[in-house]
């Protein structure tokens, strides 16, 4: 049985965490995201009374918080400690999410974009690469907006291209229903008066876009282990969506992820078009590829997937051959 942890001793408590915090170099300082973590224990009686009785997961939720490095510090809005399943469990925003992939290099920004159905008439999807038509009128009502749609994530490509991701309200209706919030909020045997995938709360739309900006990162260019790491953490806490792993090193496995290989082979073939486009321009497309990408074995397999298409080709098998 968990020992209680008195309110007064919760501040000393997290005070034994330094050390093993610091040996996880993060950049973050402890002082502060103790503090942090206090203020946050101390705001909702809910949360305190949870961690006085699950001291032992206050304490993984804090390792965590180093180990992925994003703060806890209320102005960021990067990261919180929520209530979860009788526990106190690191939670992490869209915002914490695409802060991760930013500040390694991964991409330059990303934002994700929700579409309802008074929009649909002045919305037109181009492509992956490009960004879509989609005007938004800021001063409509939610009932003047209409039901959900669908929903889509831009991100910037260090190189300055986009990389757009969709979904549709069918695909983000079914994360959500895998959720342990909403799960619980629907079954009457269970106490859960809200969830934050009520459409009715203020975080519905928050969660629509970290589903979109968890599921995006699998098509982003080498995504930090810090990313993965975080991702990985949300879908074990209940949220679905099940990422790859990042080896702490930094590497990719030479699998890539499903998503990530079928966006290296449109790649490919986009870069045969515009070599076709350029009266057979292949050395350049071939160039032109291996600067999309940093990562060795995603560059490898591009390249491999470039290849395939021309020697599929037998106009342009003659011509290389002859």
């Amino acid at each position: 049985m968990n020992a209680i942890v008195k309110v007064e001793e919760m501040g000393p408590r997290l005070k034994t965490l330094e050390a093993p915090f610091n040996q996880r170099n993060t950049g973050l300082h402890f002082q502060r995201e103790q503090l942090f973590a206090v203020e946050a224990l101390m705001a909702n009686k809910y949360l305190t009374g949870i961690a006085s009785q699950q001291w032992r997961s206050v304490e993984q939720a804090i390792l965590k918080v180093a180990s992925i490095g994003l703060s806890l510090s209320p102005a960021l809005k990067h990261a919180y400690l929520v209530p979860r399943d009788n526990k106190v469990c690191l939670d992490i925003s869209y915002r914490g999410l695409i802060e991760l992939a930013t500040k390694n290099g991964c991409i330059q920004h990303a934002k994700a974009h929700l579409v309802y159905a008074a929009e649909l008439k002045d919305f037109v999807w181009h492509s992956e690469y490009e960004l879509p038509t989609h005007k938004v009128n800021p001063f409509l009502s939610k009932a003047q907006k209409g039901e959900l749609v669908g929903a889509y994530c831009a991100a910037k490509l260090p190189n300055g291209n986009w990389l757009v991701e969709a979904m549709s309200a069918e695909e983000i209706y079914k994360v959500r229903n895998t959720s342990q919030s909403w799960q619980s909020f629907l079954d009457p045997n269970k106490a859960a008066k809200q969830s934050i995938w009520d459409e009715n709360t203020g975080w519905f739309e928050q969660m629509v876009k970290k589903t979109l900006i968890k599921r995006a990162s699998n098509t982003w260019p080498s995504p930090p282990a810090g990313l993965s790491e975080a991702i990985h953490y949300l879908n074990e806490n209940g949220e679905g969506l099940a990422a790859p792993i990042v080896s702490s090193e930094g590497n990719r496995n030479v699998s890539l992820h499903p998503r990530r290989r079928e966006a290296l082979k449109k790649l490919a073939i986009r870069g045969y078009e515009l070599a076709v486009e350029r009266g057979g321009a292949f050395q350049a497309a071939k160039e032109w590829l291996e600067g999309e990408v940093s990562d060795a074995s995603e560059r490898k397999f591009l390249l491999e997937e470039f290849e395939r298409k021309l020697s599929s080709e037998p106009t342009v098998s003659a011509q290389q051959g002859g």
